[in-house]
C-alpha cells in the first residue's frame, strides 16, 4: 500500500543512495557469494578513487564546519544541516568560543600571511632550542655532568611540542587500577621507519644520513656548518638511532622487563636521562613522590647511560634537532609556505582537520548543534541499550562458556559505559562556560604557526596537569567530527561519535532496519570489542587480568581459529596480482564484525512487534525488510579503493578489506543466509 512508504526527506535520501548503488542485474546475481558486488556496484562511479562510505561522510562533516566558520556567529547558530531547530545554549561566552574557533581557522587559511613569514617561525623554534642547550661545533666531545640541566630542559622543550626525545612519557588510565591515572614511560618510536629491520640495511641508512645532512645545510639549522660537517653529524645521528633501535629490539617487550618506579627511583635507574626532573616540570606540585609509574622496557633505560656516553654531545643535540624538524615535516609546506601546491578547497579541508585536533570540543559543539538533533542522540542511546541487552541474552545461551564466565561476562556488559554523540562532562559540550574553562590555557592568535605550537603544548601538558584526577570514562579520546566509533578496554566504554551518527548511516527518521543495520552494527561491533582477543583480557572491572577459566578460554580460542582460517582465504587486488588477508592480524575486528551484526539484527527484530512495523522505502519494494537490513549493512562498507591503496593499507591494517567485511560478516550470519535463501544456512564461523 502507498501509505506504507516512508517519504520523508531522510527516507528519500537513504533510499536513493542505496538504489543508485545496486547492480542493475542484481536479480541475476547470487547474494550468498557476491553480496559486496551486488550492493556496492555503482559506488566507484559516484566517488573518487580511494573513498569509502565513512570517509565520504567525513568530507560532508568537514564541509558543514567550514561553511559555518565562513559566516558570523548568528549564522552559525542558525545553521541547519538537518531539519531541526537547535536547542543549544547561545550567549556571550558561546560567541567568544565560536570566535576562538573561527580565528584559528582563519589563521590557517590565510596563506598570504603564512607565505610571508616562510620558514622563519620554524627557524625561530629551533633557535629557542639552541638558547636552552647551545649547539656545539665539536663533533667529538662527549656530554659532561655540566650538560645535565640543559639536557633535561631541552628534553622538556621537546615534550612540550609533543615530540619524543629519548623516552616517551604518557599519562593514561592505569590498566591494573582502571579508576586511576598513572604515568607510563616507554622507549621512543624510531624516526626513520616503523619497520625496525630497515636499520640493519646499510644502503638504506646511507640514504637516510644523506637526507639528514641536507636538512642541516638549510636555514632551518641554527649553525652554519660545512657539507663535510653536516655529513659527519648526520652519520653520527644515524649511528645513535641504530643503537637506540637495538636497545629496544633486544629488550623483551613484556612485564618481565618492566618495573613500577617512583620519582626517586627514576633518578637512580636512568640518572643520565633526568626523568625525575623532567616529570617534576610536568606533574602537579602536589604529586606524591611515592606514587608509582610504569617503566618499559627496563633494560632500555638502564642501558641509556652507556649509550649516551658512547656518542658525542653534538650528535645527541643534532638528534633532538632532527626529531624537532621531522615532527613538522609532514605539514611543513602547509605550515610555512601556505602550500602553493594545495588548492584552497583542499586547504580548507586540511585546516578543519587541524581544528578537529586542536579545538575538537569546540568543533564538536557547533557541528552537533547543526547536524545532531536531540531526538537522534536519544535514539542512538536507545539503540546502544537495546544491543547491550541483546548481547546479555546471547551470552546466556552460549554452550562453550562456563556458568561463572557467563555471569562475569554479563556483568561486564552491565558495567559498560555508552558515550553517545558528544561528552557532557570534562567538558560539557552543551555548556559554553564549561568549554571556555577547558580551553582557558590555550592561546589562539592570528599567527598560524604560533597556534600550532600552542595546540601542541596544550595537548602535551594537559594530561599531566590532570594526572591526579580520577580516570574519565566519559572521554571519547578522539575527534568528534570523525565518522568513527571505538571501544576503550581500560574504561570498558563504547564511544559513538556525532561524526558517524549521520545520514545515510543513521537517523531517527529512518526505518529501524536502516539504522540498526548501519550504525547499529557499528555499535554492536564496539560492544563486541570488549570480548575480542584483546578486550577479553580485561575483566568486568576493566582490570587487565585473566578472568575466564581455562576451559572457557580454550573453547574461545578454538572457535576463533575458524575466523582466522576464513579470512586467511580471502584475497584483495594489489598491483600485478592479489594478496591474502591476514586472518590473525584482523581477528579482533572480524570477531567484532560477526557478533556486532548478529546482535544488531536480533535487537532490530525485537522492535518489530505487534502493530509496530517499519515502513518501506521507495524504489526498494522488491526486497523484504530482512533483506534490506543486510543491504544497509553492506552499504556501510562500500568503497572505491585502488590496488595501490590496498597494498599500502591492508598489510598492516587490523581491519579486513571492506569487501571482506561484507562477505565475511554475512557469511557468518544465519539470519542473512535465511533472508536470501542460501543453500547452506549455517554460519561459516560463529562465536557469539
Amino acid at each position: 500500500m502507498a501509505d506504507s512508504l516512508c517519504l520523508t526527506p531522510a527516507c528519500m535520501q537513504a533510499a536513493s543512495n542505496l538504489v543508485w548503488q545496486i547492480a542493475p542485474n542484481w536479480d541475476k546475481m547470487d547474494p550468498c557469494t557476491e553480496f559486496d558486488k551486488m550492493v556496492c556496484h555503482h559506488f566507484k562511479d559516484s566517488h573518487v578513487a580511494n573513498m569509502d562510505r565513512l570517509s565520504s561522510i567525513g568530507l560532508r562533516n568537514v564541509r558543514i564546519i567550514s561553511n559555518m566558520l565562513e559566516g558570523n556567529y548568528s549564522e552559525a547558530i542558525d545553521y541547519q544541516a538537518t531539519p531541526w531547530k537547535s536547542t543549544w545554549t547561545s550567549n556571550a561566552v558561546d560567541e567568544a568560543n565560536f570566535r576562538m574557533l573561527q580565528r584559528s581557522y582563519e589563521a590557517c587559511i590565510d596563506t598570504e600571511s603564512i607565505t610571508a613569514l616562510g620558514t622563519k617561525p620554524l627557524v625561530d623554534l629551533v633557535a629557542n632550542f639552541n638558547s636552552i642547550w647551545p649547539l656545539t661545533g665539536d663533533l667529538k666531545a662527549k656530554m659532561t655532568p655540566a650538560d645535565h640541566d640543559q639536557f633535561v630542559k631541552a628534553t622538556f622543550f621537546l615534550h612540550e611540542l609533543g615530540i619524543t626525545g629519548l623516552a616517551k612519557l604518557v599519562a593514561r588510565t592505569d590498566f591494573y587500577r582502571p579508576k586511576d591515572q598513572w604515568v607510563v614511560i616507554t622507549s621512543p618510536e624510531p624516526v626513520y621507519h616503523k619497520n625496525l629491520s630497515m636499520y640493519h640495511d646499510p644502503a638504506a641508512m646511507k640514504v637516510y644520513a644523506q637526507d639528514i645532512a641536507k636538512v642541516f645545510l638549510t636555514p632551518d639549522y641554527p649553525r652554519d656548518i660545512s657539507a663535510k660537517e653536516a655529513a659527519s653529524l648526520a652519520e653520527g645521528i644515524v649511528g645513535l638511532e641504530i643503537d637506540l633501535v637495538n636497545a629496544i629490539t633486544q629488550a623483551p617487550q613484556d612485564e618481565s622487563n618492566s618495573i613500577n618506579a617512583t620519582l626517586k627511583d627514576l633518578g637512580t635507574i636512568a640518572p643520565t636521562l633526568g626523568l625525575d626532573k623532567i616529570l617534576k616540570y610536568l606533574l602537579p606540585s602536589d604529586y606524591p613522590e611515592n606514587k608509582e609509574m610504569g617503566l618499559l622496557p627496563l633494560s632500555y633505560f638502564t642501558n641509556m647511560t652507556q649509550i649516551l656516553a658512547s656518542h658525542p654531545k653534538a650528535v645527541i643535540q643534532g638528534y633532538f634537532i632532527h626529531k624537532t624538524l621531522d615532527s613538522f615535516a609532514e605539514g611543513k609546506d602547509i605550515i610555512t609556505s601556505g602550500s602553493t601546491s594545495m588548492s584552497m578547497d583542499d586547504r580548507e579541508k586540511w585546516c578543519v582537520g587541524r581544528l578537529d585536533d586542536s579545538l575538537r570540543f569546540l568543533v564538536g559543539r557547533f557541528f552537533s548543534s547543526a547536524s545532531y538533533p536531540d531526538a537522534a542522540r536519544e535514539f542512538a542511546s536507545k539503540l546502544a541499550t537495546d544491543l547491550r541487552a541483546e548481547f546479555k541474552d546471547r551470552i546466556s545461551t552460549l554452550k562453550w562458556m562456563s556458568p561463572e564466565a557467563k555471569e562475569r561476562a554479563k556483568k561486564k556488559v552491565d558495567n559498560m559505559v555508552q558515550n553517545i554523540g558528544y561528552p557532557t562532562a570534562k567538558p560539557d559540550l552543551r555548556s559554553p562556560e564549561s568549554l571556555a574553562a577547558y580551553y582557558k590555557t590555550l592561546n589562539v592568535t592570528d599567527n598560524f604557526f604560533a597556534n600550532v605550537v600552542s595546540a601542541r603544548k596544550f595537548a602535551a601538558l594537559t594530561p599531566f596537569a590532570n594526572i591526579l584526577k580520577p580516570a574519565d570514562r566519559g572521554d571519547f579520546a578522539e575527534n568528534l567530527l570523525l565518522p568513527n566509533a571505538n571501544y576503550q578496554p581500560a574504561h570498558n566504554s563504547i564511544n559513538i561519535f556525532v561524526g558517524i551518527s549521520q545520514l545515510p548511516l543513521f537517523s531517527e527518521l529512518l526505518p529501524g532496519y536502516a539504522s540498526y543495520a548501519s550504525l547499529g552494527s557499528i555499535v554492536g561491533h564496539e560492544i563486541l570489542h570488549g570480548f575480542d582477543n584483546t578486550g577479553s583480557q580485561y575483566n568486568e572491572n576493566s582490570e587487565h587480568v585473566q578472568w575466564w577459566d581455562n576451559t572457557t578460554l580454550a573453547a574461545y580460542e578454538e572457535r576463533t581459529q575458524c575466523f582466522i582460517e576464513q579470512y586467511d582465504a580471502y584475497t584483495y587486488p594489489i598491483p600485478g596480482g592479489v594478496k591474502n588477508t591476514d586472518g590473525t592480524l584482523t581477528l579482533g575486528e572480524n570477531l567484532s564484525d560477526a557478533g556486532g551484526l548478529s546482535i544488531a539484527y536480533a535487537a532490530w527484530k525485537k522492535t518489530q512487534t505487534g502493530a509496530k512495523k517499519d515502513l518501506r522505502l521507495p524504489g526498494l519494494e522488491k526486497f523484504t525488510h530482512d533483506q534490506l537490513f543486510f543491504m544497509f549493512y553492506a552499504n556501510t562498507w562500500c568503497q572505491s579503493l585502488t590496488p595501490e591503496k590496498n597494498l599500502e593499507s591492508f598489510p598492516t591494517d587490523p581491519h579486513a578489506h571492506h569487501a571482506h567485511r561484507i562477505i565475511g560478516g554475512t557469511a557468518n550470519s544465519r539470519a542473512f543466509r535465511e533472508a536470501f535463501q542460501c543453500k547452506v544456512k549455517e554460519p561459516q564461523c560463529e562465536l557469539f
